[in-house]
């Protein structure tokens, strides 16, 4: 979501949107069940938060207690599970709470604003592959009285836009490496925000990001980089900049059963061609067979 624009310039407008995409339904009903709800901006390593802050974590946290959500000093933020239906009414319910706290009232079938205009978005996306997982969310969303819309562009000029952030909402996937380096302060720090062409999508930008992206990277050791990234993962989730989709923590592939392949694989490698090996009592039976 852009924050740089006033109307998503709330967290609780943000956090309410959240709640409209129903990633159990997509899951079943678009994914056979085969992936994973992505909780974390680094999902699937040992720098996720989970459940309560660390000393640690604390001590790194402590200073921008102030400025900071109380919820980044309490569990780690959350996506809401839904019924599977693909219109949870209970977490729709959640959803006009929330965006009624933030000032928006219903006029008739429209979500209305302070400013006395129906919240108006638009999904950007450069392929109409993703049409079948945003329409429903689409479809939720203008149940809660959200004109929403979801519009493809040729490939030029959706990379053009989201280099201009000239966008309400668009769809990005994110892989970082194992151990962090000096690319993420281009993902979320003030500097990239201002910065065109950036990762920093949703505009962030956050004093206490900066100073933990700084102690992440400036770490003296791999344990004070992990307390860094669980800090920041936490100040990143409570504000409620995206609306995160899905991961799968391994690869899925179709060989003949010839190849012998280790019992500890990679954590995070794709390794056919560096550890695996022709087993040559399976490939004379596959001969055999053939």
């Amino acid at each position: 979501m852009n924050t740089r624009k006033e109307k998503f310039a709330n967290p609780k407008v943000r956090e309410a949107l959240g709640y409209a995409f129903d990633f159990e339904w997509s899951n079943s009903a678009l994914f056979y069940d085969l992936y994973t709800r992505t909780q974390s901006f680094f999902e699937n390593s040992e720098m996720k938060a989970v459940g309560q802050p660390s000393e640690a974590e604390l001590a790194l946290l402590e200073p921008f207690k102030k400025d900071l959500p109380p919820e980044v000093f309490g569990e780690a933020i959350t996506q809401p599970i839904s019924n599977g239906s693909g219109q949870d009414r209970k977490l729709l319910r959640e959803a006009s709470l929330l965006l009624k706290e933030a000032g928006y009232y219903r006029r008739g079938e429209q979500l209305v604003g302070p400013d006395g205009k129906q919240l108006v978005m638009e999904f950007l996306s450069n392929s109409p592959a993703f049409e079948r997982i945003v329409l429903p969310y689409v479809k939720n969303l203008r149940l809660l009285g959200i004109e929403a819309s979801f519009r493809v562009v040729d490939p030029a000029q959706f990379q053009k836009r989201v280099d201009d952030f000239d966008y309400d909402i668009v769809g990005h996937r994110f892989a970082l490496t194992p151990t962090l380096g000096p690319s993420i302060r281009n993902f979320w720090t003030s500097s990239a925000a201002e910065t065109f062409g950036s990762y920093n999508l949703s505009g962030i930008k956050v004093p206490a990001v900066d100073d933990l992206v700084e102690k992440a990277l400036n770490a003296s050791s791999r344990e004070e980089m992990i307390t860094a990234a669980r800090a920041l993962d936490r100040v990143l989730r409570a504000g409620f900049y995206w609306v995160p989709q899905w991961f799968k923590a391994f690869h899925t592939v179709a060989v003949w059963d010839m190849f012998g392949i280790p019992n500890d694989m990679p954590a995070y490698d794709f390794p056919v061609e560096t550890t695996w090996w022709v087993d040559s009592e399976k490939a004379a039976r596959i001969g055999k067979e053939s």
